[in-house]
């Protein structure tokens, strides 16, 4: 694929990217391994199953299905005695079979085994997905796919970063010409479903027909071996504990310090819930015209449609938790590409703010011993000013063209 020429990406070569990228990546690597080492030398040696990070569900899940009742970890009070962590937190198991396949060999390792093999797993995920995106600036490579925006879900283990780079990995082969390949990784994109309907959007105003026919090839195949691993009744199961996932965050929504979504900023500003949901509801809306408008177009460049789909992402999900701000930092390479930023100081304070992201917050947190602080109060501004920058460009360069 050839790299882009923009100025923005021009300022950013030779010794500029390597300083960006050893700022940026070795941060968050170090940070990383600190975090690491922390659990590992004062926690697990002691005799504790697991630690209180996200992980320790999907870890439970695989454990339990490893154990023959996969079903199992549908009961939140099973997976407590699995992993031995029983705490005030909501963390249920509301995830599609194919992603408890994917987890079924984590099931055989113990928990911090597990947990790095998936950090791994992630970490190199995201740097296969930027790479092609960098246009050979090694350090910019690095600074992206390593981003502190990564930050949040690699401490955690959460999928965001796996799932980002799957997002990611899915624009650059469309960019190189590789449509089946797209199609493969958007039907392993089903893991996490609900953030795949801008993508969805975005295939079909693109006329994306290859890649639609082999994606949806993919995820039924992918789906249908999940059931017969696990057995039908993994569905009906699923869809009971999502419903009743569903009535503790609407009920929690006001106190839901990690939800980074402009329906949680809402009814933290003091909206009504259902008048907050509504209008959630028709910022989705916007962001669906904002795709297609961006991929019906053979006037918009790949890496501007890019942008606004991320960005778009991020907007229309009612139910999003600030792991996923991960998508941040590929957006702002996006934005580079596309040469989108603001000049000057203005653009580097943004293109700050989306290599950042939750990173502030998340570090907060762990040093202040959990203080309780709404982390939408920042997060959510900087996803709303992203797609805001995302489609004042598209509808400029519509106009110009």
């Amino acid at each position: 694929m050839t790299g882009p020429s923009q100025p923005a990406l021009d300022r950013l070569e030779g010794r500029t990217g390597l300083r960006a990228g050893v700022l940026f990546a070795g941060s968050t690597i170090l940070l990383l391994a600190i975090w690491l080492f922390f659990i590992w030398r004062l926690v697990l040696p002691g005799g504790a199953v697991s630690f209180d990070v996200d992980f320790r569900v999907f870890w439970a899940a695989a454990q339990l299905a490893v154990a023959g009742d996969p079903l199992a970890a549908f009961d939140p009070a099973r997976l407590i005695e699995v992993h031995g962590i029983a705490g005030d937190d909501w963390l249920p198991w509301v995830y599609p079979p194919t992603f408890l396949l994917i987890l079924l060999p984590l099931g055989h390792l113990s928990f911090f085994a597990a947990w790095l093999v998936f950090t791994g797993l992630s970490i190199l995920a995201i740097l296969l997905a930027i790479r092609p995106l960098a246009a050979g600036n090694r350090g910019l490579w690095a600074a992206i796919a390593l981003a502190p925006a990564m930050l949040p879900a690699l401490l955690l283990g959460q999928v965001s970063v796996l799932w980002a780079a799957g997002l990611v990995a899915v624009l650059a082969a469309l960019q190189a010409g590789w449509p089946v390949l797209a199609g493969v990784i958007c039907g392993l994109l089903t893991i996490k479903p609900q953030l795949g309907l801008m993508l969805a959007i975005a295939l079909l105003a693109g006329r994306q027909w290859t890649a639609i026919g082999v994606g949806a090839g993919v995820a039924v195949a992918f789906a249908a071996l999940a059931t017969l691993v696990f057995g039908p009744d993994y569905w009906s199961a699923m869809a009971e504990m999502g419903q009743s996932h569903l009535e503790v965050v609407r009920s929690r929504i006001a106190e839901g310090d990690f939800m980074v979504s402009a329906y949680s900023a809402l009814v933290g500003l003091g909206l009504p819930e259902p008048l907050a949901l509504g209008l959630q509801w028709g910022l989705a809306g916007v962001a669906a015209i904002a795709v297609w408008l961006a991929w019906s177009s053979d006037r918009i460049g790949p890496d501007l449609q890019g942008a606004v789909l991320l960005t778009a992402t991020l907007l229309s999900a009612p139910y999003l938790w600030y792991g996923e701000t991960a998508l941040l930092a590929p957006a702002l390479l996006l934005f580079l590409r596309a040469d989108a930023l603001p000049p000057g100081w203005v653009g580097y304070g943004f293109g700050l703010l989306l290599m950042l992201g939750a990173a502030p917050y998340i570090l907060f947190q762990i040093l202040t011993t959990g203080a309780q602080v709404p982390v939408r109060l920042f997060v959510s501004p900087v996803i709303l000013a992203a797609f805001g920058l995302a489609m004042a460009t598209l509808l400029s360069r519509r106009r110009a063209r």
